[in-house]
């Protein structure tokens, strides 16, 4: 739901409140057990574009090589 959330967000230009809604998902698969790796990548990705969108190319990078 978070990440859906983010995503909304995210095509609203919303960037700074997508971020958060996105992070919260990914801590949320992240601190589970067992750890849902496989399922952090989207969110990843979509962390990684949003780095990019805000010009921050570094980070944009590894969010995407996390997601990979």
């Amino acid at each position: 739901i978070e990440q859906s959330i983010g995503q909304a967000l995210h095509w609203k230009g919303q960037w700074i409140e997508a971020r958060t809604y996105y992070q919260r998902a990914y801590d949320r698969l992240m601190n589970i057990e067992p750890n849902r790796i496989k399922d952090s990548g989207e969110i990843l990705s979509n962390l990684g574009e949003l780095s990019h969108l805000e010009g921050k190319y570094d980070e944009a990078f590894d969010y995407h090589q996390r997601a990979l």
